[in-house]
């Protein structure tokens, strides 16, 4: 992720035919980072898929983009997936299931602020309070620009 550094970057790991969490924590996120107005420069949303077999880069965006053209989304390797949610403390688990999905993905519903240095910063639980990470990163980029 080093090539976000300088920036406030905001983790949300999921995946892509997830029923609820992802899109109801996505559509949560768009509307705090639209919220940041003139701080969008100061701050990315990365969007982390636990599922590299089924959520591939294309598919991904065209997904994210469903709500906000700004978000990133990250695919890796298993390892990679499990280096960067170890290092977040972010949980999920692979559970098979008889049908045509094959398995599903329980996961966090965190979210994770890392800072402009790549450092854990804070973790909202859910459920998410509007206003709380616009608040906080309103907050923290003018402390930073002060």
């Amino acid at each position: 992720m080093s090539e976000f550094k300088g920036k406030w970057v905001i983790i949300f790991v999921g995946y892509m035919t997830c029923p609820d969490v992802c899109p109801v924590t996505l559509a949560y996120l768009n509307k705090e980072y639209s919220n940041l107005l003139e701080n969008r420069d100061a701050a990315q949303v990365v969007f982390l898929s636990l599922d590299p077999e089924r959520d591939k880069p294309e598919l991904v965006k065209q997904y994210l983009a469903n709500f906000n053209q700004d978000f990133v989304g990250l695919i890796g390797t298993r390892e990679v997936i499990d280096q960067t949610t170890d290092s977040i403390g972010a949980f999920y688990d692979i559970h098979p299931v008889k049908s045509a999905l094959k398995y599903t993905v329980d996961h966090t519903a965190d979210i994770f602020l890392i800072n402009p240095s790549g450092k854990l910063a804070a973790v909202y639980r859910s459920p998410h309070k509007p206003g709380d990470l616009t608040e906080d990163l309103r907050t923290l980029i003018l402390r930073e620009h002060s």
